[in-house]
């Protein structure tokens, strides 16, 4: 489903039955739904840690041992270190392991720190990535697609937060939506249809990870 058409299913259909603030009419988008959307796609992207991407990182001067990631990174699957140049040293390390010969760590967000760090030592970082986020300027344009599996629990999160904000007149909508929503992503759990995408152009058999 394209991220327009989701949008129509949450005004027309999901929210319909409550007044969500934040129309403009310059673009014809409510921000309050925009932002619900937002919200409902990390959220059910990050659950089932559905995008990944490989990054590459190295470091560049004597004595340093730390590394700013992308912020677009939910979390590092995998991690590979070499040097520059130098193919056959690639090798798989550890991640926050204080036990390993070689092992990266996150200390705080976006941050990897290598106490053992050398120059031109490169990472290849295996993530799970955030999905873009959707606005009023780009909710007709960017190439994005929700696989079908993940548009019903999306509509639940989304519905879910935004009753949640209305009062307690809506609590019992807000409950019936938390637990559909719980349901629906148990039942795509036990089917197998979690659907993990690695981005076409840093695929791990191009880089020779598999």
């Amino acid at each position: 489903m394209t991220l327009k058409d989701l949008y129509s299913q949450f005004k027309n259909y999901e929210l319909k039955q409550i007044f969500m603030e934040g129309d403009d009419t310059a673009t014809g988008y409510n921000q309050s739904i925009l932002s619900v959307m937002n919200e409902a796609v990390i959220e059910v992207y990050s659950r089932f840690g559905l995008l990944q991407d490989i990054y590459t990182y190295s470091i560049s001067k004597e004595g340093q041992n730390k590394i700013q990631i992308s912020n677009n990174i939910h979390s590092i699957i995998k991690v590979k270190k070499g040097k520059k140049g130098n193919k056959d040293s690639v090798k798989d390390i550890r991640i926050n392991d204080n036990n390993a010969d070689q092992s990266i760590f996150t200390p705080e967000p976006f941050v990897i720190y290598d106490p053992k760090a050398k120059t031109d030592d490169i990472y290849y970082l295996m993530c799970k990535i955030l999905p873009p986020k959707i606005d009023a300027s780009n909710i007709e344009s960017i190439d994005f697609e929700i696989p079908q599996q993940y548009v019903q629990p999306i509509l639940y999160y989304g519905s879910y937060r935004a009753f949640s904000t209305v009062g307690s007149e809506r609590v019992d909508s807000t409950v019936e939506r938390k637990n559909k929503y719980e349901k629906r992503c148990l039942e795509i759990e036990n089917q197998g249809l979690v659907q993990e995408t690695v981005q076409e152009n840093y695929k791990f058999e191009d880089r020779g990870f598999i």
